[in-house]
């Protein structure tokens, strides 16, 4: 390796080609950015260099600094992506020789151009003939769709022809390869037709290679020197682009370090340096120094790359590093939600022990999966984390999908159905809370006229929004929201001809959001962090929709929309930093080019860190490019391959920090720290996982008013408290604040209800308003919405009341309105639809089993009232039947689990409606005939006993006891129903083996958050 100094290399003239090797944090992108300056230095105008990144990200963060750095005025960006290049040098060569612009297609497109094919195939049988093992259901998922994009993109990068491919397939026995070159022929011709002049980046790269070495494009011509940050990370394609621009003349400086290479499962090749210096006949310079971080975090960076392969280098390994402040440590937690526990304790510590802001902070995790987790982990513990908007599809954020699905709502591309409707008023933009939405079914039901069929009120609601006027009928206080959404919807629907972008702009402000978000985004508290998060997924929507504006004019919404809602594959959005202070939270591959005083690397587990799974194992996309090239694919490890992929992901890791890492993992019965965790154990000191806690800005303000109330009541100064509580209201920190505090504001009344009016008992609620007032009074203001399972109570409820005795006419009822239940899964709703089946069946062996029997039907769904010391009992029959011997029997139908008599025996519904038999209305039903009271039954449909399919508990008829007994029940359930307090036991759940009686939300469904 050659010993050149860094600043000969500097101040080398513009046409030489240089290579540096350096270990991570040794200088290479300052060595970059001054050897850029240092040409503008020599007279070389800034215009005529360029500075290339393997990815946007990289080049968004560099073109920034260096353009400070700068000073001057340039025409375009000076630093940008190698893809970015390729593309700009194809689109000038086109532009020179009178051709079609180019345009790049995305990933998510090409992914669904791909499914759309494949799909095809399917239907009609065609396509190219697959081996055995890549049948129908294999070529279905969205792995094999995955790794043929990903075999496509290798094909397109090599300029491979078709014979090419195939003479590879036959050497090496990979039918699929001839297979998969089939496709993309077809799949080629599909996209030429439709798309003329689209390429996908691997063709780009070739294409643009091509043109370079018939000479630089015009615009090009003064290009004298690139220079290339993080070639370890560049494709082969990328490669052959930059060797084709130094063969016209272009000077190069290309910096590498193989050992963290991030992309190599996107096809990058570490070793390209030695490609380059083969090449170029010359011979790399090794940077010897390591200036980010100390001798501590230096051992373990080294302990790690010491064990993977070289990649034609291995010599940058030997860079020293000074005795700076350099601290490892390792934690290991029991367990994924411990993990997170800790990682947040130990974010809080930094910040009051060390003094480090958020910004300071990196925590990686090896899974995208396990980054939103502890995003979501950290946020919930008070501390403001974010995540790379690169890399996730922007349907995972529901700021940016709840928007996107309201244009589709406007635009007729989703069916206005009561779920969607009551989604869109719930979510983001609709902003309805539980309580306002109970306000909206109350006063759309109020309105619907009797004399219709009867329909859920949610397909009413859904009605309405279809509609601009929708819910003008109803006050403005309780339908301002609803009417508001209608309208923006409605706006949609009769402007077909906005753009991607002005549809969705006039959502965003006509909802609001565009004046209320920034607000709360300055404010302090959970809420916060995720505002800030939601504003970042909405900026990269609209760069996204105004991306698709650019590149097709003109272009189908509908396009855009599809594409966003059912896209598995990311867009490349390249978004500003956010400025909001955060901990960012990134898998290794994504914190390329970034540095923090602290990383946290998380998940270090078996199984999860190393990933050891064999990539490309249907397709084996990874080794097409060495096929193409003739290198022998049997002496490929591909074990090592993956094992040394993982190593280098975890040096990449661990070298972004520059003065403190901290390593953990989880033991448990199902996880155990990874050979890399007892790697770096050596070099490190063990911290033990915190058994309290986290101080939090809610943690210490919920301390400051238990000790405030605790010292006031008894009877001890508490001025210092308060004192203190004042300084964190004045921060901002949420829930300091006493207006803030519930249970100050004066209670408007403890008075009763007004005396003579009636107090209005329900037979249903008797039992619950006995067991636990609380909990029957919170269930009567804060109702959940109906489960479907109830809803079919009450469809078998009318269809009995209507086609009693005619088993098929009452099948027939309730399958015909079964759609409106809107069950979440198709899987879900067919096995409902059995149990309704079974129920119907149930209904009408009943029935005649009655009419066999000499049971005569009296009356069905028959309404009573009951007036007693003032209080009002009313309530519905299902069904009164005459017995044989002559009595009233009370026949209550249920849907729900069986009980037995024994159960029922003091049932107060049932003793309600016994007692309803003496009531006006039942009189007039039965006749003059005082009815003798055969007692009451509830009918089980669900399963039957003995034989039946049906099954009755049977409560005996009242007698005088009973019944002075059961008005004295509801005399008490009066006076618990107007009281202004009410009891309840202070638990979340029942006693274990009782279902739940009280829920953890309760008191926020009252209120309106939950």
């Amino acid at each position: 390796m050659s010993d050149v100094t860094p600043s000969a290399l500097i101040d080398a003239p513009a046409r030489v080609h240089q290579i540096v090797l350096g270990a991570p944090g040794s200088g290479k992108t300052e060595l970059l950015q001054q050897r850029f300056l240092a040409l503008v230095g020599q007279g070389v105008h800034p215009d005529n260099l360029l500075m290339a990144t393997p990815t946007r990200h990289q080049a968004s963060h560099l073109r920034d600094v260096l353009g400070l750095r700068l000073g001057l005025a340039t025409q375009g960006a000076r630093v940008r992506s190698l893809a970015a290049l390729a593309f700009s040098l194809l689109e000038s060569f086109h532009r020179q020789r009178g051709l079609p612009a180019p345009d790049l297609m995305k990933a998510s497109q090409i992914d669904l151009d791909i499914q759309a094919l494949l799909t095809g195939h399917e239907e009609d049988g065609s396509g190219p003939a697959w081996p055995e093992m890549f049948g129908p259901e294999v070529r279905a998922t969205r792995v094999f769709r995955q790794e043929l994009r990903e075999w496509i993109a290798r094909a397109g990068e090599n300029g491979a022809t078709s014979d090419e491919i195939r003479h590879a397939a036959s050497r090496l026995g990979r039918p699929e390869w001839a297979a998969a070159s089939d496709f993309r022929e077809e799949y080629r011709r599909v996209v030429a037709s439709a798309r003329p002049g689209a390429f996908d980046s691997g063709e780009i790269f070739a294409r643009a290679t091509a043109a370079v070495r018939e000479g630089l494009p015009h615009e090009f011509s003064g290009l004298a020197h690139l220079c290339i940050e993080d070639a370890h990370d560049l494709t082969h394609a990328g490669l052959m682009l930059i060797e084709a621009l130094a063969s016209q003349g272009v000077g190069m400086t290309v910096v590498s370090e193989p050992d963290v290479a991030g992309n190599t499962f996107r096809g990058s090749e570490p070793s390209g340096h030695a490609l380059l210096a083969a090449s170029w006949k010359i011979t790399p310079t090794v940077l010897p120094r390591v200036w980010r971080h100390g001798l501590a975090i230096r051992a373990v960076v080294s302990e790690v790359t010491a064990r993977i392969g070289t990649a034609q280098a291995g010599t940058q390994r030997s860079a020293f590093s000074e005795e700076l402040p350099a601290t490892v440590h390792t934690m290991v937690t029991d367990g994924p939600q411990s993990e997170a526990f800790n990682i947040a304790g130990l974010i809080r510590e930094a910040q009051l022990s060390h003094g480090r802001a958020l910004e300071d902070i990196l925590v990686v995790a090896r899974r995208g999966t396990r980054v939103s987790e502890l995003v979501r982990e950290l946020t919930m513990a008070g501390i403001p984390a974010r995540q790379n908007m690169s890399g996730a599809t922007l349907r995972e954020h529901s700021a940016a999908r709840e928007l996107v699905e309201l244009l589709a709502l406007g635009l007729g591309l989703r069916p206005m159905t009561s779920r969607s409707a009551i989604a869109a008023l719930h979510g983001l933009y609709g902003g309805m809370t539980q309580q306002e939405l109970r306000r909206l079914r109350f006063a759309m039901r109020a309105e619907e006229s009797g004399d219709e069929p009867y329909r859920p009120v949610d397909v009413l609601i859904a009605e309405a929004l279809a509609h601009r006027g929708g819910f003008a009928l109803l006050e403005s206080n309780v339908a301002h929201k609803a009417h508001t959404l209608a309208g923006l919807l409605a706006d949609i629907r009769d402007n077909p001809s906005w753009s991607v972008s002005e549809a969705l702009w006039a959502v965003w402000e006509g909802s609001g959001a565009n004046r209320s978000w920034p607000k709360k985004a300055q404010a302090s508290g959970l809420r916060q962090s995720g505002i800030n998060r939601s504003l970042d997924a909405v900026v990269a929507l609209f760069a996204q929709a105004a991306d698709f504006g650019e590149s097709t004019p003109g272009g189908d919404p509908a396009v855009f929309i599809e594409a966003l809602l059912t896209a598995e594959v990311p867009e490349d959005v390249i978004l500003p930093t956010p400025l909001w202070p955060a901990v960012l939270v990134a898998t290794p591959s994504s914190v390329a080019g970034v540095e923090r005083p602290l990383v946290i690397v998380s998940g270090v587990d078996e199984g999860v860190w190393p990933d050891l799974r064999l990539r490309g194992s249907l397709l084996g996309g990874h080794r097409l490019t060495a096929a193409l090239l003739g290198r022998d694919d049997a002496a490929i490890d591909e074990a090592k391959v993956v094992r040394d992929d993982e190593l280098r992901l975890f040096a990449l890791a661990v070298s972004r920090a520059s003065e403190e890492v901290i390593i953990t993992a989880t033991q448990s019965e199902e996880s155990e720290p990874s050979a890399l965790f007892r790697l770096v154990e050596k070099h490190s000191v063990a911290r033990e996982p915190l058994t309290q806690p986290p101080a939090s800005a809610r943690s210490v303000v919920g301390a400051l008013r238990r000790d405030l109330v605790q010292q006031i009541s008894a009877g001890t100064d508490a001025t210092t408290l308060a004192r203190d509580l004042a300084v964190a209201a004045q921060w901002g920190l949420s829930g300091a604040d006493p207006e803030a505090w519930w249970g100050l504001t004066p209670i408007s009344t403890e008075e009763p209800l007004p005396e003579g009016e009636l107090i209005p008992v329900s037979p249903s609620a008797l039992a619950s308003v006995e067991e636990s007032p609380l909990d029957w009074f919170l269930s009567s203001i804060a109702r959940n919405d109906p489960a479907p399972s109830r809803g079919l109570g009450l469809l078998l409820h009318q269809a009995w009341e209507h086609h009693g005795e005619d088993e098929e006419s009452l099948w027939s009822e309730v399958d015909r309105r079964f759609g409106e239940l809107e069950y979440d899964a198709g899987w879900v709703e067919l096995y409902e639809r059995g149990l309704a089946r079974g129920m119907v069946t149930a209904l009408g062996d009943y029935t005649r089993d009655r009419l066999r029997d000499g049971y005569e039907a009296l009356g069905v769904e028959t309404p009573f009232t009951i007036e007693h010391e003032g209080v009002v009992v009313r309530g519905v029959i299902d069904r009164l039947e005459k017995t044989p011997e002559g009595g009233v029997l009370v026949v209550d139908l249920k849907t729900g689990t069986p009980q037995t008599d024994a159960a029922v025996v003091d049932n107060p519904q049932m003793l309600a409606y016994q007692m309803a038999l003496e009531s006006p209305g039942i009189q007039q039903v039965l006749g003059d005939t005082a009815p003798v009271s055969a007692g009451a039954i509830l009918l089980f449909v669900k399963s039957g006993v003995r034989g039946k399919t049906y099954r009755l508990a049977a409560q005996e008829p009242l007698t005088a006891e009973k019944r002075e007994s059961f008005l004295t029940r509801v005399e008490s359930a009066a006076r618990l129903i107007a009281a202004h307090q009410f009891a309840g036991e202070p638990r979340a759940f029942g006693r274990p083996g009782t279902p739940a009686r009280h829920r953890w939300h309760a008191i926020a469904q009252v209120c309106g958050d939950a």
